[in-house]
């Protein structure tokens, strides 16, 4: 089959959306490329068509899944988040690998892997990590998860509360972290813990 055919084949009609660096809008396409996995084939008229942002990263919408997208065309799905890609929180994301959350950076690359089935993003160098069975609630325009077995990790993966808690509720979330001050853990005398602590309470 002539290369043209092939081509052809390869991308699929996958309609998209992204920033477009011509009109500094965001556009719609009808062909933009194919969604294989995790990852975004980019047909080559949309890669030199993409605005990028400070960090060489783009968001393309595809059937309601988000793709961040660097200028190499390197493309890793993030969590479809307020009809955009999730936001970089604590320098991570939310992202998939092999159909599992992940947290990624601003390269792309898998930085934790909690195994756990929902990940909620970072917060001062804590985050939310839960897995089910969860119940979905409509609020008004936005859809609520509750239940499940909830715990929290630090920037490094490790646990510091155990999965054990309703992902509504997070008191117990609130007295760790607020116990902390969203610093490293006691003794003050370290130097980083101090200064977090003296910064919190100015």
């Amino acid at each position: 089959m002539p290369a043209c055919c092939l081509r052809q084949l390869f991308f699929a009609d996958t309609p998209c959306s992204y920033l477009t660096k011509q009109n500094q809008s965001l556009e719609f396409y009808k062909t933009c490329g194919q969604i294989k996995g995790d990852q975004f084939l980019l047909q080559d008229f949309h890669k030199n068509n993409i605005e990028f942002d400070e960090h060489g990263l783009a968001c393309i919408i595809a059937i309601q899944k988000a793709f961040y997208i660097n200028k190499k065309g390197e493309t890793r799905r993030t969590v479809f988040f307020d009809t955009d890609c999730d936001y970089f929180e604590d320098g991570y994301a939310r992202g998939y690998e092999n159909g599992k959350m992940v947290y990624i950076d601003k390269k792309l690359n898998v930085k934790l892997k909690p195994d756990f089935e929902w990940l909620l993003p970072f917060d001062y160098d804590h985050a939310i990590v839960c897995n089910g069975l969860f119940e979905t609630i409509q609020d008004g325009e936005h859809r609520l998860m509750k239940n499940g077995k909830c715990g929290l990790i630090d920037k490094k993966g490790n646990s510091v509360v155990e999965a054990l808690y309703p992902i509504g509720d997070r008191e117990a979330f609130d007295v760790y972290i607020n116990s902390y001050n969203h610093c490293p853990k006691p003794p003050t005398t370290l130097q980083d813990s101090a200064i977090c602590h003296a910064k919190r309470h100015l």
